[in-house]
C-alpha cells in the first residue's frame, strides 16, 4: 500500500468512529520524523503517512484514535518534527464592554512581592508564571529560532503600573486554584534552569515556563490566545507555553489566567474540550466551563471528562494530570480518627480538597449553645464547591448545608461534648445541567464559633521569630497564640532541647553547638492544665555552607577556532576551599551547554567550552548548581556566579 493510499484510508477510517479518549503519553522516545512542512487537522494524517501509528503510539492513542483527534480539531497543529502542538485560535476574546485597559483587580500583598508568589513553596513541580519578557532560544518552536516576548502590559508601557502588578497577583491566585490539587508551585519567582528540565527518567524536579506577554502576531503569525505543545510539562528542555494578552482583552486578568491554566493543560496532556460537529470550545453552560474549552465567561471552570450534553473528549483531564504532577498532601485527616483538633471560641482552618474522595474533617469541644461554621472560597475563580457537615462524637450526622453558591455555612444548637466538622467538594444538578463533584477540587477557608466547654486544657503556640543561621545562632522564641479558652493567666515553660530551659513568655536562646534541636513549651492554667508545642531549631557548621569565591576566565586559539576556560574555586563559609563538590554551570555567548565538573584538591573545577570560529563575540560561563553531600549551596553567597571573555 502506498503512503498516500495508507493516509487516505486512515482519514476514512477516522471518519467512522467515536471522539478520542485520550490516554496517557507513554513519554517514550520521540520517533526520528522530518516533515516537509508543519500541518494542521486533517492534514496530519496525510503527513505522517505510514509513521502515523509510531507518533499515535508515543501521544498514547491508537490509530483511529490520532485520526478522529486530528479531524475533530482544526487548532491541533505537528511541526516539522511531527511533535504536535495546540494554536488555541479559537481561545480569544474581547475586553468586557464598559471596561478599559484590563485591570478589575486590587493589590493583595504588597507590589514588592508581586514576582516572588509562591503556591506552594518547596514543591518539586513547577509552573512559572513569566510576566516580565522572555526571549526564546533552542526549542522545537520556529524550529529553534530565537525570539522575544515583551513584557505584560495593558498600557504600552514598559514599566509595570501598580494596575499591572494588581493583574499579575489576580492572575497567580487564579491559575493556583486550578493547580491546588497538585503538587505544584505555581509561581512568579523564575527557578533555577533545572527546575524547568526532567533530565533524566528519575528527576522528579521539572515543569514549564508559561510565557505571558505581547501579540500572537508578534512571532507565530496567526490570531490565538495561546500556543503549547502537549506533553511539554516533562520536556528535557526550557519549552515555554505561550498566553498573548492582546488577543485576551488586552490582559484582563480572569481572561488571561483561564487561557494560562488552559495552555498548561495542554503541556500536561489535555485536549481541548468541545462539542460534537460544533466549536472545538465549548464554552459552558449555567456558569460552568470546562478549563480545556473557554472559561473566560463562566463564573466556575473546572477540568472535566465530558459529562456535558455532545462533548466530544472524554478525557480524564485529572488523572491524565496525575502522570505529570502527584496530588497535593492531604494535611488534614479523612476520618474521625484523624481529624484536625481546632481550639478556642473561635475557630479558623485553611485546606485543600485534594481529590473527588476527600474529605477533611476538624474536631472541636463544644459546651452549650449554638456552634456556627462557614466554609468560603480561597480565590477569586474558586473551583471547589463546599458541602459541610456536622457530626456528633460517635459519627452520627446532625445537620448539613449545600447551599446554591461555592460557600456554605451551618449553625446547631449543641451540648456539651465532642463535634466533627467535615469540609468535602459536591456538584450542583448534574453534568448536563451543571457540574458533578468530579473537579469540585481546591482551597478552602473554614471559620466559626464554638461555644467554650468548661475546664479545657490551654493551647500552647510556640515559634521562632528567627530559626536558621550559622552557629553561635540567637534565636528569639515566641509564645504568641497561646490562650486558654477560659481566659485564665497563663505560665510559661521553655526547654530549648540542649539542657536550657526559661519561664519567660518570649525568651532568646542562644546554641552554641551546630545541630538539630526541639525547643518546647508547656502553657499551665490557673486550674493546672497544661498544652505543649514544639518547634524545630536547625544550627549550621560554617563548614556546611558552599559558595563561589571566584571564576577566572582564560583562552586560546589553535586551527580549530577559540575555545575559553572557566575555573571555578568553591570555598566554605569557614573560608576553606572545598574538594569532591559538583559544580554545574552553562555556556553561553559564542558556545552553548550545560557541563559539570568535580573540584579538586585545590577548591577548583575547571571546565572548557566548545570551539568557536567566530570573528568576534563573548564567551560567558554561568554556575548553575554546587552538590556536596552533607553541605548546601547559597548562591546569595556568591562572590561571582557569572564571567564572560571576550573572543
Amino acid at each position: 500500500m502506498s503512503v498516500r493510499s495508507s493516509s487516505a484510508s486512515l482519514l476514512a477510517l477516522a471518519l467512522t468512529i467515536v471522539p478520542a479518549t485520550a490516554q496517557k503519553l507513554d513519554k517514550s522516545v520521540f520517533p526520528q520524523i522530518a516533515m516537509q512542512k508543519e500541518a494542521r487537522g486533517a492534514g496530519i494524517i496525510a503527513a505522517l503517512g505510514s509513521r502515523l501509528p509510531e507518533v499515535a503510539r508515543f501521544y498514547g492513542l491508537a490509530e483511529q484514535e490520532f485520526g478522529a483527534l486530528c479531524l475533530r480539531d482544526h487548532d491541533l497543529r505537528a511541526d516539522r518534527s511531527a511533535r504536535l502542538f495546540y494554536v488555541c485560535e479559537g481561545a480569544t476574546a474581547q475586553a468586557p464592554t464598559a471596561q478599559n485597559a484590563g485591570t478589575d483587580a486590587l493589590l493583595t500583598y504588597p507590589a514588592s512581592q508581586t514576582f516572588l508568589l509562591h503556591s506552594k513553596p518547596g514543591a518539586t513541580r513547577v509552573i512559572y508564571l513569566d510576566f516580565d519578557g522572555h526571549t526564546t532560544s533552542g526549542t522545537s518552536w520556529k524550529s529553534g529560532a530565537t525570539f522575544t516576548s515583551p513584557p505584560y502590559s495593558t498600557d504600552g508601557s514598559s514599566a509595570f503600573s501598580s494596575g499591572e502588578l494588581a493583574n499579575i497577583q489576580d492572575i497567580w491566585k487564579r491559575v493556583s486554584e486550578d493547580y491546588a490539587a497538585w503538587d505544584v508551585d505555581v509561581t512568579t519567582q523564575e527557578p533555577p534552569l533545572e527546575s524547568l528540565r526532567k533530565t533524566t527518567s528519575t528527576d522528579t524536579a521539572y515543569g514549564v515556563r508559561v510565557v505571558i506577554g505581547g501579540s500572537s502576531y508578534d512571532w507565530y503569525g496567526a490570531g490565538a490566545g495561546g500556543v503549547a505543545y502537549i506533553g511539554s510539562f516533562s520536556w528535557n528542555s526550557d519549552t515555554p507555553c505561550f498566553v498573548f494578552p492582546v488577543e485576551l482583552g488586552n490582559g484582563w486578568p480572569k481572561y488571561i489566567a483561564e487561557a494560562t491554566s488552559h495552555e498548561v493543560g495542554h503541556t500536561v496532556g489535555l485536549n481541548h474540550d468541545g462539542v460534537s460537529g460544533g466549536s472545538a470550545y465549548y464554552e459552558g453552560h449555567n456558569g460552568w466551563a470546562p478549563i480545556m474549552g473557554v472559561g473566560y465567561y463562566a463564573s466556575v471552570s473546572q477540568f472535566s471528562k465530558g459529562e456535558y450534553t455532545s462533548a466530544n473528549n472524554t478525557q480524564d483531564d485529572t488523572a491524565i494530570i496525575d502522570t505529570y504532577i502527584p496530588r497535593t498532601a492531604d494535611l488534614s485527616g479523612d476520618a474521625i480518627a484523624t481529624a484536625v483538633p481546632l481550639s478556642g471560641p473561635s475557630i479558623s482552618a485553611t485546606g485543600i480538597i485534594g481529590t473527588r474522595a476527600d474529605a477533611d474533617l476538624y474536631k472541636v469541644e463544644a459546651g452549650a449553645g449554638t456552634l456556627s461554621v462557614t466554609a468560603g472560597k480561597a480565590s477569586p475563580d474558586a473551583n471547589l464547591d463546599i458541602q459541610l457537615s456536622l457530626y456528633d462524637s460517635t459519627g452520627n450526622f446532625l445537620t448539613g448545608a449545600n447551599p446554591a453558591g461555592l460557600g456554605a455555612s451551618l449553625s446547631r444548637t449543641v451540648t456539651p461534648g465532642t463535634y466533627y466538622i467535615a469540609v468535602e467538594g459536591t456538584g450542583t444538578g448534574s453534568g448536563t445541567t451543571g457540574y458533578t463533584d468530579y473537579a469540585s477540587l481546591g482551597q478552602f477557608v473554614l471559620s466559626g464559633t464554638v461555644p467554650v466547654a468548661l475546664s479545657q486544657p490551654p493551647v500552647a503556640v510556640a515559634s521562632p521569630v528567627s530559626a536558621s543561621g550559622l552557629a553561635p545562632l540567637t534565636v528569639s522564641f515566641s509564645s504568641a497564640g497561646s490562650y486558654d479558652s477560659e481566659g485564665s493567666t497563663l505560665t510559661f515553660d521553655w526547654d530549648f532541647g540542649d539542657g536550657a530551659s526559661s519561664a519567660d513568655p518570649n525568651p532568646t536562646h542562644t546554641y552554641t553547638t551546630p545541630g538539630t534541636y526541639t525547643a518546647s513549651l508547656v502553657v499551665f492554667d490557673a486550674d493546672g492544665y497544661s498544652g505543649s508545642a514544639e518547634v524545630g531549631i536547625v544550627v549550621q557548621n560554617a563548614g556546611s555552607v558552599l559558595y563561589v569565591s571566584g571564576i577566572t576566565m582564560t583562552k586560546k586559539s589553535t586551527n580549530r577556532g577559540t575555545q575559553a576556560t572557566a575555573v571555578v574555586t568553591v570555598k566554605d563559609l569557614a573560608g576553606n576551599v572545598r574538594s569532591g563538590a559538583t559544580v554545574t554551570g552553562t555556556w553561553g555567548g559564542l558556545t552553548s551547554g550545560n557541563v559539570s565538573a568535580k573540584t579538586g584538591t585545590s577548591g577548583t573545577a575547571s571546565f572548557n567550552s566548545a570551539f568557536s570560529k567566530a570573528a568576534s563575540g563573548t564567551f560567558t560561563f554561568t554556575v548553575t548548581g554546587i552538590t556536596l553531600s552533607g553541605t548546601s549551596y547559597n548562591a546569595a553567597l556568591n562572590t561571582v556566579t557569572s564571567a564572560s571573555i571576550a573572543r
